[in-house]
């Protein structure tokens, strides 16, 4: 058992050795995700004893391992939490039963139905739109956004504008200023 004087002089925290560190972040540049299970071993070892200097007992000192997510020496490391598998009937709850590969449940269903019909056709979604000024190059564009038949006026405008922009490209190449 650690006296008061060590743990005194001891660090609180638990943190990877420097050359760990440095280890780690050569294996990520080199596309390793993880150290391997020897360098893994000899890291979880170092910081058992660091963490051992501040164990009150055993039992202590495997509830601190523990709650740092460090394996005991000969004993597996502590399963991961599962993940949150997200809210029915969300959006986000449908598209998990997709990447799952499993049949979305009907509340999952009619909130990605929700919410397509809110991103397409529905009075809400044109309203926010300006007015379309008809005869204008806008005017043409307002009626693409709305995915409708440009009027004739909008047509002409749109036709007229891309005559003098392709009469203003000719100029250029032809080594004329525009």
């Amino acid at each position: 058992m650690a006296t008061s004087d060590q743990v005194a002089e001891a660090d609180h925290t638990v943190r990877p050795s420097p050359e760990f560190r440095r280890l780690t972040r050569v294996m990520h540049v080199l596309g390793q995700a993880d150290p391997s299970p020897e360098q893994y071993a000899a890291e979880c070892a170092a910081a058992c004893r660091t963490v051992a200097g501040h164990a009150r007992d055993a039992a202590d000192l495997a509830r601190l391992l523990d709650v740092l997510g460090i394996p005991l020496p000969g004993r597996p490391a502590p399963a991961p939490a599962a993940p949150d598998p997200g809210a029915h009937g969300t959006r986000r709850g449908y598209q998990r039963h997709l990447r799952e590969g499993s049949e979305p449940c009907e509340a999952c269903r009619e909130a990605n139905r929700r919410k397509a019909q809110r991103a397409v056709g529905t009075p809400g979604a044109t309203r926010r739109l300006r007015p379309i000024v008809h005869g204008t190059t806008r005017g043409y564009r307002q009626h693409w956004y709305r995915n409708e038949a440009a009027c004739a006026a909008c047509l002409a405008a749109i036709r007229e504008d891309w005559r003098r922009r392709e009469a203003a490209r000719r100029t250029r190449r032809a080594g004329g200023a525009a």
